[in-house]
């Protein structure tokens, strides 16, 4: 079970990984917009 837990963690990781790094920054996506403004602000 707990081996079962691991791997599905791990293939949810790399998916949120994945679709992160294909994200369109045209695109006006939540999160884009949400990192961007949050690195704006730190600027």
């Amino acid at each position: 079970m707990i081996a079962f837990t691991m791997i599905l963690f791990a293939v949810c990781v790399f998916g949120i990984s994945v679709a992160i790094w294909h994200m369109d920054p045209g695109r006006d996506s939540i999160i884009y917009r949400m990192t961007s403004q949050r690195i704006k602000k730190d600027q």
